[in-house]
């Protein structure tokens, strides 16, 4: 029996990841900077639910594999959808691994890391990472050439090695009785923060659209009547 890191392994080589890993979306890209997620290094994206955090990271995940770079995301609390972000056009192939519970989320992504088989591995769902652990995990990180990306709901400051936060908050609520508001798209400030570059802090606002595509369904009509011109003295139906 072959065993997972062995698999990997016998994959073809992924292309080396580049300094700049970006999204395509010039807001975003404009607050990552020059370096956009750097391979080596922790990146926290930290941000209640729907707020638009998994969103953008899934712009960022593929263009990463349409550079051919393969993407390990680890789910731990097994929210993620994966038949949405599945592409067969796109080179770089995507993994995604289900820990049997969200606190050996942090084990599979060690364990992606050490195959060095992937350029950007996702950690999302599980506990918070103790300093040790993080420290750990950028390491492996380093040593495989592969951007670490935490994502985490709560925005609350950790330590370790954190390089880069992405941090999603609400500037205003709609209000409930208003539908035409409730409809707006919904506008999030996104702040970025480098805790160990000594760079100041830079936010923007960022307005989050859901795309309705139309849908048209043809339904077949019935005559209620017959076609021809009805004859004095003759009855239809009942």
């Amino acid at each position: 029996m072959i065993s997972l890191t062995e698999l990997l392994q016998q994959t073809r080589p992924r292309p080396p990841v580049g300094p700049r890993l970006t999204s395509g979306l010039r807001d975003l890209d404009a607050l990552l900077g020059d370096e956009g997620l750097e391979a080596g290094r922790l990146t926290e994206w930290v941000g209640p639910a729907t707020s638009g955090k998994t969103g953008l990271l899934r712009a960022v995940v593929q263009r990463a594999r349409a550079q051919g770079v393969a993407v390990g995301w680890v789910d731990a609390a097994c929210a993620l959808v994966a038949a949405d972000w599945a592409d067969d056009a796109l080179a770089g192939p995507l993994w995604v691994v289900r820990p049997p519970t969200p606190d050996e989320g942090a084990f599979c992504a060690e364990v992606l890391l050490r195959t060095r088989s992937f350029g950007v591995v996702v950690l999302d769902g599980a506990p918070p990472l103790d300093d040790a652990r993080g420290v750990r995990l950028q390491r492996m990180a380093r040593l495989g050439a592969s951007a670490l990306v935490v994502v985490r709901p709560d925005a609350a400051r950790r330590g370790g090695p954190v390089g880069l936060r992405l941090a999603f908050e609400p500037l205003a609520a709609p209000p409930a009785d208003d539908p035409l508001q409730a409809r707006a798209p919904l506008v999030w400030a996104v702040r970025v923060d480098r805790p160990r570059g000594g760079a100041p802090a830079a936010a923007r606002r960022v307005h989050l659209v859901e795309p309705t595509p139309p849908r048209l369904a043809a339904w077949p009509i019935t005559p209620d009547r017959p076609a021809t011109r009805t004859r004095p003295g003759t009855r239809y139906g009942r």
